[in-house]
């Protein structure tokens, strides 16, 4: 039977289908099965330009959908982010200064790390009191990303903008001693990453198993750094040595599970991997964070602790501060303001007018149901 080919951009997560899909004449998805996040990155890796479907119908629609999303305007959308989360008046979780200096400060420790050493453990240090001082009282809803050009400043980036995460959405510690350890850990966990030998740690492709065992090496290394440092509260310990354990015991370096995992290690573990998922770097595309936190949804009981994964969403929203979104009146709007432990699906969105060609914001408005979301745009 004749099939008609549609754009696989148009392909929507979360979404079910009339008709069978194929690829390149071979079958990808039934009728009626939800396509998921994997699904989309899968194809995305594959360089997946067009589906296939037997319904005219359905390949019309889809066709139809990316006449309100051309390439243009999502070069467009990306490159204005920051422009208009500052005309709608959105604060920043971390003023870029700050989050400048940190990333400084940081990669100094890195280049100490890497000789063995840590002679900027003071200012590290006070960099994690400042960091948890700002994002506790600066009442900021985003974390604006700075372009990681090279993958060998990528570990000083990620470690600070988890240190920003982590302080934000762990609103439960109230003690400021306790959230300057949060953001110790998160400055201090991958420290150990700067003895592993740069053409394996930034490889592009998969490495082997041996390399891998290298690799699981950093936790190692971490524990002597931290070592050297004097005495070392345990949850700064506990969050260096126990971010790559799983809930389901398959992690390491100690095959820990369920609780036997320090608390703040669980909570680590889901911060760490989305902002990994969210940045974009030399080797790999960032995507879209309501994308990323279904990618944990789905290692929820696997990898993840189930609570602290709900946890995450419900702080972050599911359309986190800063995602793009297509309403069902064909829309285009940025997420603005979210209501954490409340109406998390709900977010307030900014309205961007295309008409002119170029996105212009203009009203902000809070959604009324999930259902006013037709979908999440990976931009």
């Amino acid at each position: 039977m004749t099939k008609h080919m549609f754009p696989m951009n148009a392909l929507r997560s979360g979404e079910f289908y009339e008709s069978d899909l194929f690829l390149d004449r071979k079958f990808l998805l039934r009728q009626g099965h939800r396509v998921t996040p994997a699904l989309l990155i899968k194809l995305k890796k594959l360089g997946a330009k067009e589906l296939g479907t037997r319904l005219e119908s359905l390949a019309e629609r889809m066709r139809k959908r990316l006449l309100v999303l051309t390439q243009e305007v999502r070069g467009q959308l990306a490159n204005m982010r920051d422009s208009l989360l500052d005309e709608f008046g959105v604060k920043e979780l971390l003023p870029h200064d700050l989050q400048e200096k940190a990333i400084s400060v940081s990669a100094a420790c890195f280049a100490d790390a890497a000789d063995g050493r840590l002679d900027d453990f003071g200012n590290l240090w006070q960099m994690a009191e400042e960091i948890a001082e700002v994002v506790r009282y600066s009442g900021g809803e985003v974390l604006k990303p700075l372009d990681v050009p090279e993958p060998e400043v990528y570990y000083s980036h990620h470690s600070v903008n988890v240190a920003a995460m982590m302080v934000g959405v762990m609103s439960d510690i109230s003690d400021s001693v306790g959230r300057i350890q949060v953001a110790m850990g998160c400055l201090m966990h991958d420290l150990g990453t700067s003895q592993v030998p740069k053409e394996i740690l930034f490889r592009k492709g998969p490495v082997s198993e041996k390399e891998f065992g290298i690799i699981k090496e950093h936790i190692d290394f971490g524990k002597r750094l931290l070592m050297e440092c004097g005495e070392i509260h345990e949850n700064v310990k506990g969050m260096v040595i126990g971010h790559h354990e799983k809930f389901n015991g398959t992690g390491y370096p100690d095959g820990l599970s369920g609780a036997d995992i320090p608390y703040l290690s669980r909570w680590f573990s889901c911060c760490d991997v989305y902002d990994a998922l969210t940045t974009s770097r030399a080797h790999q595309e960032r995507i879209a964070p309501p994308i990323a936190l279904e990618l944990i949804g789905q290692c929820v009981g696997s990898q993840f602790d189930p609570d602290c994964a709900k946890g995450l969403v419900e702080r972050l929203g599911v359309y986190p501060v800063g995602s793009y979104l297509l309403l069902k009146d064909e829309r285009i709007a940025l997420v603005t303001k979210n209501y954490p432990l409340k109406a998390y699906d709900r977010p307030e969105v900014g309205i961007i007018d295309m008409s002119s060609g170029k996105p212009v914001p203009k009203e902000k408005v809070r959604l009324n149901s999930k259902d006013d979301v037709v979908d999440t745009l990976d931009i």
